[in-house]
């Protein structure tokens, strides 16, 4: 018989979410995320881009429409347990006047320098499982808001945190042929080094934004 991974959360901060402010207006701080994104061949017109997140991997970076569809829909399926709580009572609240929201998809479609869909996924010691630091992904979501015409505050949320603990066999509907996959557990903790790893990546972008008019 086949134990479960022993799956533990090593906590090191309490922090549901991460903020910061920039003397920038909103408009300049959503120009300098989207100017950061590269174009992919197809997603739609909702779908930004895929950005490079360094560490982290390569993420789609959804506009508000898709991200609130996706909010509704829960498109990727289970609880998003405590982790999610901040991101709930952002989700559930309307928009200020001026605030801009996007999402993070660690799914990534093709783009022309990148040819296959992929899954951004890494390592922490904020999780172990059986004893090892895990291998986990998720998703993550940023508010701006205006805090004056030249300052906005950032939000960086994370959620649907997902734990690989293990192999499976699994078959495709496809081509009716078994695989082996990775059998995934929820995780219902933000992890402390990924919202300053996302937020990092949000400064450099907003800070290298390009002059207004120039894309």
């Amino acid at each position: 018989m086949r134990k479960n991974p022993v799956v533990r959360y090593h906590q090191t901060d309490t922090s549901t979410h991460l903020i910061a402010q920039f003397p920038v207006s909103v408009a300049d701080a959503e120009r300098g995320l989207r100017a950061s994104a590269t174009q992919r061949i197809y997603g739609g017109p909702n779908v930004v881009g895929n950005v490079l997140i360094p560490a982290r991997g390569r993420f789609s970076l959804e506009d508000p429409t898709l991200l609130r569809e996706h909010a509704t829909t829960r498109r990727h399926g289970g609880d998003l347990g405590a982790a999610g709580t901040a991101y709930r009572d952002l989700m559930e609240r309307s928009p200020e006047p001026g605030e801009r929201q996007f999402g993070l998809d660690p799914w990534s479609a093709a783009t022309l320098e990148v040819a296959p869909t992929a899954l951004a996924y890494w390592q922490t010691d904020s999780y172990t499982v059986n004893g090892k630091p895990a291998t986990i992904s998720s998703n993550f979501v940023l508010s701006l808001r205006p805090m004056g015409p030249r300052k906005t505050e950032l939000g960086v949320y994370q959620v649907r945190v997902r734990l690989f603990t293990g192999r499976q066999f699994m078959m495709n509907i496809h081509t009716f042929s078994p695989y082996v996959g990775c059998r995934e557990q929820p995780g219902d903790h933000v992890v402390e080094g990924d919202l300053e790893a996302v937020m990092q990546w949000a400064r450099d972008a907003i800070y290298g934004a390009p002059p207004a008019g120039e894309k």
